[in-house]
């Protein structure tokens, strides 16, 4: 997965960003930015987080991040 990543970001500049803990590095999810699927011109935003790591505001934070 880490390799199919890469080259989307190599060709595109935009991909999965891994989300970690800010105070001891861990990892917990993936966030993610689409620009303008071809029916819309909005940008997605989406994310994957470990359940126990809801509710504290990180999927918003590192959705403002990638935006």
């Amino acid at each position: 997965m880490i390799d199919r990543i890469k080259v989307i970001f190599k060709e595109k500049w935009f991909c999965f960003y891994a989300c970690e803990l800010k105070t001891s590095g861990e990892f917990i999810g993936l966030i993610t930015i689409w620009f303008k699927a071809h029916f819309t011109s909005c940008i997605q935003i989406g994310w994957r987080l470990a359940a126990q790591y809801w509710g504290y505001g990180y999927a918003s934070e590192g959705a403002q991040k990638c935006l």
